[in-house]
């Protein structure tokens, strides 16, 4: 009885730990995006960037205008929000720390989406 209480408990702690070790080395990023009259935004796309690696995850807005993104490795981020009808928003070098939960929130403007001149292909000069 005491080899299968010893196998069992053995069993438990590899089990558990490697998902303990999980939970202490992430972050989130979390915030409510709302409009300059503060309406809630349902359905606002968010984009987190991981500034060092370039690893992307991408979420909506719930009905509240509430976002949350888990799991995240700690590190600068950029963090963007696009809704229609309303101009883009990006914040840079948003640090998050071990077991960290970065609140960002955002207040949107009503109008024409901005245009991110970094997406244009081409050369200056080049003629189509």
């Amino acid at each position: 009885m005491n080899v299968r209480r010893t196998l069992f408990s053995l069993f438990l702690i590899a089990a558990l730990v490697p998902a303990l070790l999980t939970a202490q080395t992430q972050g989130e990023v979390t915030g409510q995006i709302t409009d300059t009259t503060g309406g809630l935004i349902a359905g606002a796309r968010i984009t987190v960037t991981n500034e060092g690696t370039n690893a992307v995850r991408i979420v909506n807005t719930n009905n509240s205008g509430v976002y949350n993104i888990p799991s995240l490795t700690p590190g600068l981020y950029t963090v963007k929000v696009e809704a229609q009808g309303f101009q883009s928003a990006v914040r840079s070098a948003v640090e998050l720390q071990v077991q960290q939960t970065a609140r960002i929130d955002f207040q949107l403007q009503r109008g024409r989406p901005a245009i991110d001149h970094r997406k244009r292909h081409g050369r200056i000069g080049d003629r189509k």
